[in-house]
C-alpha cells in the first residue's frame, strides 16, 4: 500500500478525517457560544488580465471564480481575456489589472525594470514549441533556414532557442504572426511558433503530417504559465495577494480533478466556439506540462528562476554585465493569524487533535517537498549523464560513447547481416588556423564542421569528435559508397568558406571511410582501415575523400 511519510495513505485519510471532524464540531460549539466573528465587509472587485482568450488553459481561476472560491476569500473577480497586441505585464503595472498571468518572459521584464512578482507559477514546463509543415522539407530544427516564419518578439523562449541552436534571424523570413494556425494550414508559412497544448489540436485534425520542435531538445527548459502582480500590490496588502493566491490555487485543484465538467463549464460560459473534445485534448496536454503529481500547482522557486534568467544572459538576450536580485521577484507572504484559532485553543479538549492534525499536515507537506527534491535530482542526474557522454564545445558524441555503442553496433550488424560503414573526417591544416589566428578561430572551424555534421546526419548515426580536430560518423545500415557520397557533399558545404570576425578562413578536411564486413571484421579493424583511408586521403594531397581497400 502507498505510504505517506511512513504511514499507510488509509490511515493517513482515516486519521485526518476524525480529527477535521472534532475540529468542525468544535467550530460549530465556538460559533454558538462566542460573539460572531464574520465580517460584514463589501466583496473587493479586482481583475485578473489573462495572456490570451478564454480556453482550458486558464481552467484553475474559472473554477475558483465558479465554485465561490474568490468569493470565500472577499474578491468579486472579473477574469479579462486578451488579444493580440495586449501585454498583460503592461496591464498589470500600469493599474488596469490587479492580477496576471505571464509567461517565463516576466523574469526578463523584471531584469528590465517591471515592478512585478511572481506569485505562483501552474506550467512547471512551457508549452511554447515551434510547428512546421513536413512538406515544406523541415526535417530538423536547422531545416528552417530560409523559411517563412510567424514568430512574435514576445516569444524570448523561441528567440533563445534559435540562438542556442545557432540559426540567426536574419536567415528566417518573418512573417506577421497573427496567432492563428491557419498560416500554417494555407501554406502561408513554413514555421509556426505556437502551443503544444493548443495549436497542436488544430493542425492535428487538418494537417496530414506536421512536426514540432520544442527549447526543451536544447536544454532551454523555462518555467510556462505565472500568476503575477505589481510590487506595489504586495508593498500595500501582502495577505491580500496571498489571499487571491490562495483561491487560484483552490480552483487549479479543482479544475485538474474534474477536467470534463470544467470543459463543458468553459464552452458554455466562456469560449462557445472552442469545442468540448478541444478543451479536453487541451487539458491532456497540460498534465505533463503542470505536473500536480510531483509538486503542489504554484510551486515558485527562486532557483529555477535564476537559471532561467542566466539562460537568458548567457545566449545575449539580457545584457551580461547586469546584476539582478531575485529576492522580491518570487512572492513570500507573512502568514496571517486567523483568529479563529484562539476560540479553539482555548477547548482543551480539541487541542490534542489539533496538534496531530497539524503534525500529520506537515509530514504531508514535508512529503511534497521530497518529492519536489527528487524531482529536480532526477533533471539533474539526466543532464549529468548526457554531459558524460557528449563533447563540450561541439555537443557531439565524445569518444568513450562511441567505443561503447559501436561494439555494440557490430555485434547486432553482424547477427541481422547489415552493414555498418564509418567515416574518419580529420581537417586540413587546422594547427596552422590555430596558431596564426588562436584558438578561437579554432573553435568557430570545429562548431562549424560539427553544425553540418549534426544537420546532415540521420536519427540512427552516431556523429562524434573523436579528439583533437578528428571527427568520426558511424551511419548503420549503410555501405561505404553512400557514406562517401553524403560525406563529399559535407566537404562542399564545408569548402564554401568559414567566415570568423568577417575573414574567410580557407580550411578544408580529408576523409577515410572504411565498411563492416568488407574492410573489417570487428572494431579495431574497422577504425584502422579507415585510418588507413585518411592516411591515403592526405598522401594524396588533401581535401578528398578515400575508401579503404577491400579484403579477400
Amino acid at each position: 500500500m502507498p505510504r505517506v511519510s511512513g504511514w499507510p495513505i488509509r490511515t493517513y485519510i482515516t486519521g485526518r478525517c476524525r480529527v477535521y471532524a472534532f475540529l468542525i464540531a468544535g467550530l460549530v460549539l465556538c460559533c454558538a457560544v462566542a460573539p460572531s466573528t464574520t465580517s460584514a465587509d463589501p466583496l473587493e472587485h479586482v481583475r485578473l488580465q489573462l495572456k490570451w482568450r478564454h480556453q482550458f488553459q486558464f481552467a484553475g481561476y474559472y473554477a475558483a471564480l465558479e465554485k465561490g472560491y474568490y468569493r470565500d476569500a472577499g474578491f468579486e473577480v472579473s477574469i479579462l481575456p486578451a488579444r493580440p497586441g495586449l501585454d498583460a505585464v503592461q496591464q498589470v503595472v500600469t493599474g488596469q489589472a490587479e492580477f496576471g498571468v505571464a509567461s517565463s518572459e516576466l523574469v526578463l521584464r523584471y531584469a528590465e525594470g517591471a515592478p512585478v512578482v511572481a506569485m505562483g507559477v501552474i506550467f512547471q514546463h512551457s508549452p511554447l514549441v515551434l510547428f512546421a509543415r513536413r512538406g515544406s522539407g523541415i526535417e530538423h530544427i536547422q531545416d528552417i533556414r530560409g523559411k517563412r516564419i510567424a514568430l512574435a518578439d514576445s516569444e524570448s523562449e523561441l528567440l533563445a532557442y534559435l540562438q542556442r541552436e545557432r540559426i540567426p534571424l536574419n536567415q528566417l523570413v518573418r512573417e506577421p504572426h497573427h496567432f492563428n494556425p491557419e498560416s500554417l494550414l494555407q501554406g502561408k508559412v513554413d514555421v509556426l511558433a505556437g502551443y503544444d497544448t493548443d495549436e497542436a489540436w488544430y493542425l492535428r485534425e487538418h494537417l496530414d503530417e506536421y512536426i514540432s520542435f520544442t527549447p526543451r531538445a536544447s536544454g532551454i527548459d523555462f518555467y510556462g504559465d505565472t500568476l503575477f502582480t505589481a510590487s506595489a500590490q504586495v508593498a500595500a496588502d501582502p495577505h491580500r495577494v496571498q489571499a487571491f493566491l490562495d483561491a487560484s490555487l483552490r480552483g487549479w485543484e479543482y479544475a485538474l480533478d474534474h477536467q470534463e465538467e470544467m470543459a463543458k463549464l468553459i464552452h458554455q460560459r466562456y469560449a462557445p466556439d472552442l469545442p468540448v473534445e478541444k478543451l479536453l485534448f487541451e487539458a491532456g496536454r497540460m498534465v505533463s506540462l503542470i505536473r500536480s503529481d510531483m509538486v503542489a500547482p504554484g510551486y515558485n522557486h527562486e532557483g529555477r528562476w535564476r537559471h532561467i534568467l542566466d539562460t537568458y544572459r548567457q545566449l545575449g538576450v539580457l545584457p551580461p554585465g547586469r546584476q539582478v536580485a531575485l529576492k522580491s521577484f518570487v512572492f513570500r507572504p507573512a502568514r496571517q493569524l486567523d483568529y479563529r484559532w484562539l476560540v479553539w485553543v482555548v477547548m482543551a479538549v480539541l487541542g490534542a487533535l489539533a496538534v496531530v492534525s497539524w503534525l500529520a499536515g506537515r509530514f504531508h507537506r514535508l512529503n511534497r517537498e521530497l518529492a519536489q527534491q527528487l524531482f529536480e535530482n532526477n533533471v539533474l542526474q539526466q543532464q549529468l549523464r548526457e554531459e558524460a557522454i557528449r563533447d563540450a564545445l561541439t555537443g557531439l558524441f565524445n569518444r568513450r560513447y562511441l567505443s561503447e555503442t559501436l561494439q555494440r553496433e557490430l555485434v547486432r550488424a553482424a547477427r541481422e547481416g547489415q552493414p555498418v560503414s564509418l567515416a574518419i573526417i580529420d581537417l586540413d591544416e587546422f594547427k596552422q588556423v590555430n596558431d596564426s589566428l588562436g584558438h578561437a578561430a579554432g573553435d568557430e572551424v570545429l562548431m562549424s564542421i560539427s553544425a553540418i555534421l549534426r544537420e546532415g546526419c540521420r536519427e540512427s548515426d552516431i556523429p562524434c569528435r573523436y579528439g583533437g580536430d578528428e571527427l568520426v560518423v558511424v551511419m548503420l545500415n549503410a555501405t561505404p559508397l553512400e557514406v562517401a557520397a553524403k560525406v563529399e557533399r559535407w566537404r562542399a558545404t564545408f569548402n564554401s568558406g568559414i567566415v570568423f570576425h568577417g575573414r574567410p578562413l580557407p580550411v578544408t578536411f580529408s576523409a577515410g571511410i572504411a565498411g563492416f564486413p568488407c574492410h573489417a571484421a570487428n572494431l579495431d579493424e574497422l577504425l584502422l582501415a579507415a585510418d588507413h583511408a585518411l592516411y591515403a586521403a592526405k598522401s594524396q594531397g588533401r581535401n578528398r575523400t578515400v575508401i579503404a581497400t577491400q579484403v579477400n
